[in-house]
């Protein structure tokens, strides 16, 4: 029987680990980033020095990856990139989750990603965290809606990371749960 545990990385061989997934699904698997750019296949930039990496650990092996990315004064979030967010968004007590990636071998009707995308708003729950901005892929913000989670659309449709996605910010609710558990 296999196990899965998911777990934000603590050593810097997970780190690694995690970077290499993104590289290996944003750059060789989509495209959307040149290998070229990132010789020692790893996709790392400037909000991985204060993020937090969340991991997927399947059977001892690092399957998949998210990212929680605190607000710093000054500093945009990555979604501010391509999306202007609305004046109700409150940055001091929001994070930004991004750059999640599974390993093609592992992807399984999203149910590692959801494990992790549940990791994450949980911890955000527990330190009084009230927004969550991202963008999510056609088929999870499709997902998020059946499942009734509390977010508002706040902008057009992008291609983000090769993928069509759309700019969500989500409440983060004491009565709500990824998983519905």
């Amino acid at each position: 029987m296999s196990s899965l545990i998911v777990k934000f990385a603590e050593t810097s061989e997970e780190l690694e680990q995690a970077f290499f997934i993104r590289y290996k699904v944003f750059c060789e698997e989509v495209g959307f980033f040149r290998v070229s750019d990132f010789p020692d296949g790893l996709l790392k930039d400037e909000y991985d020095d204060y993020s937090l990496q969340c991991i997927a650990v399947k059977d001892g092996i690092v399957v998949g990856t998210s990212r929680i990315t605190p607000y710093i004064s000054g500093r945009p979030f990555l979604i501010e990139k391509d999306v202007d967010l609305p004046d109700i968004f409150c940055r001091e007590k929001s994070v930004e989750f991004s750059r999640g990636a599974i390993l093609k071998e592992h992807r399984n009707m999203l149910g590692i990603l959801l494990k992790v995308l549940d990791f994450m708003y949980e911890y955000c729950k527990e330190r009084g965290i009230l927004q969550i901005a991202t963008f999510a892929n056609l088929k999870m913000y499709l997902l998020y809606k059946k499942m009734g989670a509390p977010f508002l659309y706040v902008g057009d449709r992008k291609i983000i990371n090769g993928f069509e996605s759309v700019p969500l910010i989500f409440e983060v609710r004491s009565d709500f749960r990824i998983l519905g558990k």
